[in-house]
């Protein structure tokens, strides 16, 4: 298996061909090929909506948990694509939804609010309260490269910044802020005091 059908795998992963996919996968090219950023074609196959060359992919072994250099999973990678019938399928295939990445997103960080429902309804059945720990929220410094995706819209998500949740956790920001100046405030007393 020469690089050059790696690059091919992931090229016909990216653009749906799945009768391409078939091929290298049946001449023996490995399904986690991945770039150098780490990006799987099962990853690249998610993140453009292909379900069906995602379920070749997993049925020949893919790693439906594989992570990118940053901590990206496919599960991440749909969910920040808005790809509703991706994210069930990978959920139903054993995806994780608590892995995180490097920043501590997680793919209910990158959903969108249909499939943030999605994740809630499956994670209840799983006996787990998804939006309690799983609700990281991007913010200007955790932006990810998504430039290997050719042709493909940077997500809006990320253009548009934190979204309800990012209320949420500037409250406890500010909170914090305001717990420090008061113990500031009573230190300088004390000192003016003791003197």
């Amino acid at each position: 298996m020469s690089e050059k059908d790696k690059k091919a795998l992931l090229k016909a992963s990216t653009e749906g061909k799945i009768e391409e996919v078939a091929n290298f996968l049946g001449r023996g090219v490995d399904p986690n090929s991945r770039t150098k950023k780490g990006i799987t074609s099962l990853m690249f196959a998610c993140a453009n909506g292909h379900v069906e060359v995602a379920e070749l992919l997993l049925d020949r072994r893919a790693d439906v948990n594989d992570r990118t250099t940053t901590g990206m999973t496919a599960l991440m990678y749909a969910c920040l694509k808005g790809h509703v019938e991706v994210v069930k399928m990978l959920l139903n295939r054993g995806a994780n939804v608590t892995d995180t990445t490097e920043a501590g997103m997680t793919a209910y960080s990158f959903a969108n609010t249909e499939i943030k429902e999605i994740l809630d309804k499956w994670a209840t059945t799983k006996g787990l309260i998804v939006s309690e720990y799983l609700g990281n929220i991007l913010d200007e410094g955790n932006q990810m490269d998504l430039s290997e995706f050719e042709g493909t819209r940077q997500p809006t998500v990320l253009e548009e910044g934190p979204e309800e949740g990012g209320k949420r956790r500037r409250r406890k920001t500010n909170k914090k802020r305001k717990n420090k100046r008061r113990k500031t405030i009573k230190r300088k007393k004390r000192r003016k005091s003791s003197k």
